[in-house]
């Protein structure tokens, strides 16, 4: 059974676990349309969402109409349709529902913090996630502050009965990434959401999930080695700056060391790793990879010769403990297995 080191992972709802941005579209220009107003594509409500409803409406609206008067008569028309229509193309992303199922059955709490009205917010996830067990599920309330204000955060952790140091929050836009910041949370942005990657990299997130399986990976991350954790961290911390070299010299593969070095740094440290996923130009080389799934065969040559040679060294000059020596050999066979098995990429 898989395992967290966290003990409540809270999420954020529309772009995070559904995709609703078409029925808030459709729902928000049937209103404008009532009252003769432009309408918008459902590109631009990408951006209109995010912050509640009451701002939704406003950006929807002509400048010149943004007043509270024309929100409450916005509203008052969309409201109504919006409720009997929030189903009709919303769907939870693909591989979600059974990651909750995985969460639920390895006994971590599920909450759900939304900006989307509260009523709302309870009715779409009794309906998508009728098997799920959430410990929380809290939208926009009247008299609370929306996100990225803190209060709805604390009053999940009040109904959880954990401490800060013990969530994971996951959202897609910068509001989620600043209300994490805001109760001092550790924050995943996932990218599959309404916002570009961009928007989540500007926030600075300890992580960046570009698919459901690595959101999956960093909340059952296993506990890091304390005993490793220097020499992870030191072997990572060269690998890096072998990665870097080899952009400019022809001779050094890059991308191998930069996987080696956020294998290592998954293992020893979040910090690092986060820093490493997430940098504007090393980070685009792991990506890549990732995409394309293959190394060159010289690539792969140069990565497992040197991977061994500087293992080596540390085996026979570095450390004296046996059994240490014996990890570092089986550790330098695995990553060279695991180098090996990746498809070749051919010169087109």
């Amino acid at each position: 059974m898989n395992t967290s080191k966290y003990k409540l992972i809270i999420f954020d709802l529309d772009g995070t676990l559904i995709n609703s941005v078409s029925d808030l579209a459709i729902a928000t220009n049937y209103a404008l349309r009532q009252f003769e107003l432009p309408e918008h594509h459902e590109d631009k409500y990408r951006f209109f969402v995010g912050n509640g409803l009451n701002k939704l409406l406003e950006r929807a609206l002509p400048k010149e109409l943004q007043t509270t008067e024309w929100i409450d008569k916005l509203k008052a028309v969309m409201l109504p349709f919006y409720t009997e229509h929030c189903t009709d193309t919303t769907v939870p992303y693909k591989g979600i529902t059974e990651l909750l199922d995985c969460i639920s059955a390895s006994g971590t709490m599920i909450a759900v913090a939304s900006n989307k009205y509260h009523t709302a917010t309870v009715d779409m996830v009794r309906h998508f996630f009728p098997n799920i067990n959430f410990v929380s599920v809290l939208g926009q309330r009247d008299g609370v502050p929306p996100k990225p204000s803190p209060k709805i955060i604390y009053d999940t952790l009040l109904i959880a009965k954990v401490e800060p140091s013990e969530v994971l929050y996951v959202g897609d836009t910068a509001v989620d990434m600043k209300t994490a910041k805001n109760t001092n949370l550790t924050a995943v942005g996932v990218s599959w959401g309404f916002r570009p990657r961009t928007e989540l990299e500007s926030e600075q997130p300890q992580f960046i999930a570009d698919s459901v399986k690595e959101l999956k990976k960093i909340i059952f991350s296993s506990q890091k080695n304390h005993i490793l954790k220097p020499l992870f961290i030191a072997f990572g911390t060269v690998a890096v700056a072998l990665g870097v070299l080899g952009i400019f010299l022809p001779l050094l593969p890059t991308t191998p060391f930069l996987l080696l070095a956020a294998a290592l740094f998954a293992r020893s440290s979040d910090r690092l790793y986060s820093r490493l996923i997430n940098n504007k130009y090393l980070g685009e080389y792991i990506r890549d990879f990732r995409e394309h799934k293959s190394i060159p065969l010289r690539t792969k040559i140069y990565a497992i010769t040197i991977m061994f040679i500087t293992m080596g060294y540390t085996i026979f000059f570095v450390v004296e403990q046996i059994w240490l020596k014996i990890l570092l050999l089986a550790i330098a066979i695995g990553v060279s297995i695991h180098i090996a098995s990746y498809n070749t990429k051919t010169k087109k």
